[in-house]
């Protein structure tokens, strides 16, 4: 699952890189080489870090809401829809048994 990052921008890791971040920080990690402030140079490297990782989820996050919209366009290109006029109203229905052989046949599609 994914849980907030309390020094995080709004976004969710994934639990086991935040584990994987509070490991460092409890370990008091710092970078080997010799500099003048290690503390502050691992936590430049942890917000590089978390950074990286929320370009990452923002990028994955924009390739699933494609995915979904192409899906969304092809369900509605294949649902065989019909109009029916009820009291001067006219209403565009699709059988639901309709709906469940279309989605099947679109992630059949999808996982070839």
């Amino acid at each position: 699952g994914y849980r907030k990052i309390e020094n995080g921008n709004g976004h969710n890791l994934p639990h086991e890189i935040e584990y994987l971040l509070t490991e460092f920080d409890e370990m008091g990690f710092a970078p080997t080489n010799v500099c003048n402030d290690p503390e502050g140079k691992a936590k430049l490297w942890k917000s590089a870090l978390v950074y990286e990782i929320e370009l990452l989820l923002d990028e994955y996050a924009a390739i699933r809401k494609k995915a979904i919209e192409e899906f969304a366009k092809k369900l509605q290109k294949e649902l065989p829809c019909r109009d029916y006029t009820f009291n001067g109203i006219t209403y565009s229905m699709v059988l639901t048994s309709n709906i469940k052989y279309v989605i099947d046949k679109l992630l059949k599609e999808i996982e070839r």
